[in-house]
């Protein structure tokens, strides 16, 4: 490329810098009109699954949210929300979305847009239960280990009530005050246990709120105009530079 091309090209768009300007303009009004002209809804169903991220920072084997938003971009996951939704792969696919918010990220959001409302509303029901589900099953060896933790405590303290019972009254005042000991702390570990295996499995949680706005006036015709701005900027600067590569030939000779 010779060295005075760019000059070349920046003094050109500088003396026809209407031109731009025009077809911007003009691709844009052209777009605006037929944007709204389509009076075609465009559905949003938005669900949002609670992150605990205290939790989170606690237990490293539980899935991060950066980890879940690909796991549901993933194409077992779209398979198995279409199976429960009873709709194609591709439909879900094509049409579910997941992202964060906050920081430290403390909700997952869940979208499916669809121009049928019900269906909006549906996919994204769907999506946002089994996300929280797949959560639990992706982080499950801290889940199952503590799961396993609270089974033999609660066995352990089956055993000890049957062995006091057995004892009855004639058991002497050292193995009574013994035996409440051992249940005071096995009854309180089996509920710490507890609480904390149901921190876990609540560490994505989705209640059931659901929003599915109309997002065709602002989204399709916001992406629509934007489009045909660039796109008019681009053929505007194409022609300015035509233009006055034009105007800046050298005459032709006439003939003698």
């Amino acid at each position: 490329m010779p060295e005075n091309a760019h000059p070349t090209f920046l003094e050109a768009v500088r003396r026809e810098w209407w031109i731009p300007v025009v077809v911007m303009v003009l691709a844009g009004g052209i777009a605006l009109g037929v944007s709204s002209a389509n009076p075609e809804p465009l559905y949003e169903g938005r669900a949002v699954v609670i992150i605990d991220a205290p939790t989170l920072s606690k237990f490293p084997d539980l899935p991060k949210p950066d980890a879940m938003i690909r796991e549901v971009a993933s194409a077992e996951f779209s398979s198995e929300v279409a199976s429960r939704a009873v709709v194609p792969s591709e439909t879900v696919a094509a049409g579910l979305q997941a992202s964060t918010r906050d920081d430290p990220q403390s909700q997952l959001i869940l979208t499916f847009t669809s121009s049928d409302e019900a269906l909006a509303a549906k996919v994204a029901t769907i999506a946002a239960g089994y996300a929280a589900e797949r959560a639990g099953v992706i982080g499950g060896k801290e889940i199952w280990e503590l799961q396993r933790r609270v089974s033999e405590t609660q066995r352990a303290l089956k055993e000890v009530l049957k062995i006091n019972s057995e004892a009855g009254r004639n058991a002497d005042d050292a193995f009574k005050l013994a035996a409440a000991g051992t249940q005071w702390e096995m009854r309180m570990r089996l509920y710490e246990d507890t609480l904390a295996l149901r921190t876990l499995r609540n560490a994505y949680y989705y209640n059931g709120n659901l929003k599915t706005p109309d997002i065709s006036p602002v989204r399709r015709r916001g992406a629509t105009v934007a489009g045909a701005l660039v796109f008019g900027l681009v053929l505007g600067l194409v022609i300015a530079v035509f233009r006055e590569a034009l105007l800046s030939r050298p005459p032709k000779p006439h003939a003698a």
